[in-house]
């Protein structure tokens, strides 16, 4: 895209949350009726969701907005979280009291290799290789200061996917 004559703006969102698609509703279901919460690893690992609506304004301001041509923006929520504090908050949404438990990525590779083909499968293995790259956060803050768009905090997130 960069090399060709066609005028552009990239996007480059973090986790997309939303309440009728991708992993959240997953989460959500795992939070609720599974005996204990799996988080992959030691949980230390840092996301900053952003809920889709707010990616959808993004694009939607972007075909207006006078600066934004040629320019690749990161595109995160007003907050970033680690995983184990994402499961605490989710489960505090949800009123769930059921135990976390970490588990390694190499157990969990073997149950994604085993179970991703599965409709509504809690975990692919390409999720768990994203998932090992690092931090999923914002480095650069430019989307929100040119946009200055108000975002969805991740609590609110949570309510309105478990709602």
């Amino acid at each position: 895209v960069r090399s060709s004559s066609l005028q552009y703006a990239i996007f480059r969102p973090s986790f997309v949350f939303g309440g009728d698609g991708g992993v959240l509703p997953t989460f959500v279901r795992l939070a609720r009726l599974a005996p204990v919460t799996p988080i992959v690893g030691d949980g230390t690992r840092r996301l900053q969701p952003i809920w889709v609506e707010d990616v959808a304004q993004y694009f939607a301001h972007a075909l207006e907005h006078p600066g934004v041509l040629g320019r690749t923006f990161e595109l995160g929520g007003p907050e970033a979280t680690t995983w184990n504090g994402f499961w605490e908050r989710l489960k505090r949404v949800l009123g769930s009291r059921r135990p976390s438990v970490h588990v390694p990525v190499g157990l969990m590779r073997v149950q994604a290799a085993l179970t991703e083909w599965l409709p509504g499968a809690p975990v692919t293995r390409d999720q768990l290789t994203m998932l090992e790259l690092g931090d999923n956060v914002v480095a650069d803050p430019s989307a929100v200061e040119v946009f200055q768009l108000p975002l969805v905090p991740l609590d609110e997130q949570l309510r309105r996917a478990v709602s």
